[in-house]
């Protein structure tokens, strides 16, 4: 895998900003429901990398994909974030209140 696509942190003048990047085109993801998260589903492993591919560009459609188990983009992230332990609303708003910080500079 390219190390500038999927999940990777992005320097953008004195910040670092996690960011999405579509694996396939390499389009940066801004809208959560224009992206996927697949993965090849193999039997016996126990650990899966996923890749992220873009709705936009038509990526997640593309015939090497067709037999990856796969979900919406906002789906894994949910599901990530609960996995790391944000199990209340409250764990999400604080979260949310945190990451609107970087809006208020």
């Amino acid at each position: 895998m390219d190390e500038t696509r999927g999940f990777v942190l992005r320097q953008t003048g004195e910040s670092t900003d996690p960011t999405v990047v579509c694996e396939s085109c390499g389009e940066v993801i801004r809208d959560y429901r224009l992206a996927w998260v697949m993965w090849r589903d193999v039997l016996g492993e126990a650990v899966t990398k996923p890749t992220v591919l873009c709705k936009k560009n038509g990526c997640n459609s593309q015939l090497r994909y067709i037999e990856f188990a796969s979900m919406e983009l906002g789906d894994y992230l949910i599901n990530l974030c609960r996995n790391a332990g944000m199990k209340s609303d409250e764990d999400f708003r604080a979260a949310l209140e945190f990451a609107n910080l970087g809006d208020q500079i």
